[in-house]
């Protein structure tokens, strides 16, 4: 650049060939003018493009400020909108969700079990209800279910069972249940004050008499009665030839190790009664089988559950398979 700018101011003399004559001094004193020049020019071109800036910078904030401005404007004309518009939408889900909310089943029909259902009967018959064991409704539930699922094996493929059918067993067995418990507690008067867990049923602890036991007794069989009384004829037969059993049980524990087998065959009687309630007739290819099996399953639970007791029946003489079984209880539960 330099030698550039010497070479113009050469070319500026008057004498086209000049350069060719000029002395060193000479020639050294043009280059410095030159760069002297071009210093000056760049500095002029500075100084002008800092005046610009200086002189753009308070247009630059004025433009900033004004699209502020106009952008702040806009918000505060769509925030009104916005709060409109989500209170619409608020209003429109709890629309929603007003008619699709359903009612709380428990604020509509207050659900109680079984104990608080014996609790809130009047004092008398609180009794009457813990003797038939209406606290604890399982054992309605393993009656139930043999003869609930013989019902649905005599119904023909395609079918539904019987609707019918399977609440007379329902109220059947809730009846018998009952009576099974009564006559039970009945019979063990004698050992229940000195057995744990069984010391605070009503006989034991005296809230009822014998005899109001045996009233109650007959009560519950004579409502079992009138539900197998709609039964047909061989239903009614099977049905009746169970009371034995149901009487006979509670004296087994006192002659044999095996009261838990006679509960067996006590308790699941309805298997042998469903297939004749269903179809008129009795098919032992398909009763017995699930008779017997329920009977083994009877067997194995309820020998478990007698492991509590083992200790108070070892000291008030009654027998049971826990106590037949011994150490080898479960090798022998295995096999049932």
């Amino acid at each position: 650049m330099p030698l550039l700018q010497s070479s113009l101011a050469i070319s500026q003399l008057r004498h086209p060939w000049s350069q060719l004559i000029l002395k060193p001094q000479t020639y050294s004193l043009v280059v410095e003018k030159s760069h002297a020049r071009g210093r000056n020019s760049s500095s002029k071109w500075r100084a002008n493009i800092d005046s610009q800036i200086k002189h753009s910078k308070p247009k630059i904030r004025a433009l900033l400020n004004d699209a502020d401005r106009q952008i702040q404007l806009q918000a505060n004309k769509i925030k009104p909108k916005i709060r409109d518009l989500s209170r619409e939408t608020r209003t429109l889900l709890q629309q929603l969700q007003d008619e699709r909310k359903l009612p709380d089943v428990n604020q509509l029909i207050k659900v109680r079990s079984a104990a608080e259902y014996v609790e809130s009967l009047p004092p008398r018959w609180q009794p009457y209800a813990r003797l038939a064991r209406h606290h604890s409704p399982t054992g309605t539930y393993l009656i139930l279910a043999p003869a609930a699922i013989g019902v649905a094996m005599a119904t023909p493929a395609g079918c539904l069972p019987s609707l019918w059918i399977l609440t007379k067993f329902t109220f059947g067995a809730f009846m018998m249940r009952g009576a099974g418990c009564t006559i039970n507690d009945y019979w063990d008067i004698r050992f229940d004050p000195w057995i744990e867990r069984s010391k605070k049923r009503p006989l034991a602890a005296r809230e009822l008499t014998q005899n109001q036991a045996m009233m109650f007794f007959v009560a519950q069989s004579c409502c079992a009665l009138a539900i197998l009384l709609t039964f047909n004829w061989k239903t009614i037969f099977l049905g009746a030839s169970c009371m034995g059993l149901v009487i006979a049980y509670p004296l087994m524990k006192r002659v044999t190790y095996w009261p838990q087998a006679f509960l067996g065959l006590t308790i699941n009687w309805g298997a042998l009664m469903a297939f004749p309630a269903v179809t008129g007739y009795y098919c032992p290819l398909i009763s017995m089988p699930l008779f017997l099996s329920f009977a083994c399953w009877t067997l194995y639970y309820d020998t478990i559950y007698a492991l509590q007791d083992i200790r108070d029946d070892r000291q008030v003489g009654v027998k049971s398979t826990t106590i037949l079984f011994g150490e080898r209880v479960e090798i022998w539960l295995q096999r049932f």
